[in-house]
């Protein structure tokens, strides 16, 4: 007999008035399990930073699902004229998936993470040494987003076998 799992879709919004199970990023990630999705609403206000996973635990690799961003500026949408924000995003989760959404700084601190059409000022790897050792993120998929910039830290911190294409 063979027992599959399925991944979850976490619905999450600040929205006042909203019907979603979950009104912040924190609540949603401790309920959820490895591979479920967290699919945020538009919002007038910032999801704020948020850390996927620590340097302690690594092992809950989920989908950050927004619903895209400048919809309403491109005639994509009347309904929901807000994009989903975040603030910085630490991404220290192996296999972690982020689409659609908006942020400040994204930084990378564990292999294959894919980012995907998001918009962002920056996307960094690294951040300094870790355990005194320099660290290198491998594998990352960074593809059709809109960056102002994607550059490693200068610490040790080096970026290989990485897919970086049709970004603005």
């Amino acid at each position: 007999m063979v027992a599959m799992a399925q991944a979850k879709i976490l619905r999450v919004s600040n929205v006042e008035g909203s019907t979603a199970p979950y009104t912040n990023f924190a609540d949603a990630y401790a309920a959820a399990e490895a591979g479920d999705t967290l699919m945020f609403d538009g919002s007038d206000t910032s999801y704020g930073n948020i850390s996927i996973g620590t340097i302690e635990l690594k092992d809950k690799p989920i989908v950050l699902l927004g619903s895209g961003y400048d919809l309403k500026v491109n005639g994509i949408t009347e309904v929901n004229n807000s994009d989903v924000v975040f603030g910085n995003i630490s991404v220290w989760v192996n296999g972690t998936i982020i689409k659609g959404i908006k942020f400040n700084y994204l930084t990378l601190l564990n292999d294959n993470v894919v980012v995907n059409r998001c918009k962002g000022k920056n996307i960094t790897w690294g951040d300094g040494y870790i355990d005194g050792h320099p660290r290198t993120v491998t594998g990352a998929i960074i593809h059709q987003n809109s960056l102002e910039d994607i550059s490693g830290y200068t610490t040790g911190f080096t970026l290989t076998n990485a897919q970086i294409t049709n970004n603005i």
